[in-house]
C-alpha cells in the first residue's frame, strides 16, 4: 500500500526531480514540472523570461555549453497555502563551461500552483551569491605567525 505524499513532500520530490532533469540536460523531464506561463528571473541583470518556450530556448543554449553539471540544493523551507506553495533553497553549482572549471553559489526561490493535482512551477527566481575570497591578515605570510611583539621593560 502506497501512502499519499503531503504537498510539502509532492513539491520536494518535484525540486529535485526538476533539478535532476536540469543538470542531465533532459528537457522534456523538465517541461513536467514548469507551467506553459512560468516567469524566471534569472542571476544575471536580464528582464525576465516570460513562458516555457523561452524559457526552454534560453536553457538549452545554456545547457549545450556545460559538461560535468553538478546542482546541489540545501536549507530547503517549503510553504503551502490551499492550491499555491513556495520553496526557497541555497544551492551549489559547478561544472565545466566553456572549457573551464567554473562554480557559483546562490539562493532560489520558486512559486508553485497545484494544476490538474500536479505542482508546478509558474515562478522561479534566482540569484547568485557574491564570492568572498578567503582572508589571511595581511602582515602574515600564509601559513607563518606573525612576529611576537618585544615585551615590556
Amino acid at each position: 500500500m502506497l501512502i499519499p505524499l503531503t504537498d510539502e513532500q509532492q513539491i520536494d520530490y518535484a525540486l529535485s526531480e526538476m533539478l535532476g532533469a536540469w543538470q542531465l540536460g533532459d528537457s522534456e523531464k523538465l517541461r513536467q514540472d514548469y507551467a506553459d506561463d512560468v516567469a524566471i528571473v534569472n542571476g544575471s541583470w536580464a528582464p525576465p523570461i516570460l513562458g516555457w518556450t523561452n524559457y526552454l530556448a534560453v536553457y538549452q543554449q545554456q545547457r549545450a555549453r556545460m559538461q560535468q553539471v553538478r546542482m546541489d540544493r540545501t536549507n530547503t523551507y517549503i510553504k503551502v497555502n490551499g492550491m499555491v506553495g513556495w520553496a526557497c533553497y541555497q544551492w551549489d553549482f559547478a561544472a565545466v563551461v566553456d572549457g573551464q572549471q567554473t562554480e557559483s553559489q546562490g539562493q532560489t526561490t520558486v512559486v508553485l500552483e497545484k494544476r490538474n493535482n500536479h505542482w508546478v512551477i509558474v515562478l522561479n527566481h534566482t540569484s547568485l551569491a557574491p564570492r568572498v575570497p578567503q582572508a589571511t591578515p595581511a602582515n602574515a605570510p600564509s601559513g607563518q605567525q606573525p612576529p611576537a611583539k618585544p615585551s615590556p621593560r
